[in-house]
């Protein structure tokens, strides 16, 4: 069976609209290029499907298999899937793509109090140790207790800045 590509990108165009976002940021949000974002929108034809694609129908909630509807000719759910109640918002969940799942459902709940980016470079490694401080019940939070918590991450950081700063022969 063919696959419609021109309808499928005429999808991806109007359930960004209705997102009320531009191609960079639907882009940005999906982990693709703006320039695949484009040639899926023209509905210029793959011989199989790109991982793209496949990017875009999480994005959007469409879930599993709704990309192979589409380009069989069905439609796309006019809501979003029944089990998205349970998953962070589009843009949360794009920021943790990629990650463990313990850690990306770390970084969707609660409110950030700080972070802190640690070097952790020899000659010739680009890595670094990237910290965050965050809390579920910040609305509620008592003052002392927050003045307490703040107490343990000054001494985790410095704990850290040590040894990210000691010689490699120690």
């Amino acid at each position: 069976m063919e696959k419609d590509w021109k309808r499928l990108g005429n999808f991806v165009r109007a359930a960004r609209s209705a997102r009320g976002l531009n191609q960079d940021e639907l882009a940005e949000l999906a982990g693709v290029s703006r320039a695949t974002l484009q040639v899926i929108e023209r509905g210029v034809g793959f011989t199989r499907i790109p991982a793209s694609v496949f990017r875009l129908e999480n994005t959007f909630d469409w879930g599993p298999g709704v990309v192979q509807d589409i380009l069989a000719g069905g439609d796309p759910p006019t809501g979003e899937r029944s089990s998205s109640a349970s998953q962070p918002p589009m843009r949360e969940r794009a920021f943790a793509d990629g990650m463990p799942l313990r850690i990306a459902q770390e970084l969707t709940e609660g409110e950030v109090v700080d972070t802190a980016v640690l070097d952790l470079s020899r000659e010739g490694s680009g890595s670094s140790l990237v910290m965050i401080l965050k809390r579920d019940d910040a609305e509620n939070i008592d003052p002392e207790q927050l003045r307490r918590d703040l107490e343990v991450w000054k001494r985790a950081k410095r704990a850290l800045h040590g040894i990210t700063t000691e010689s490699d022969d120690q």
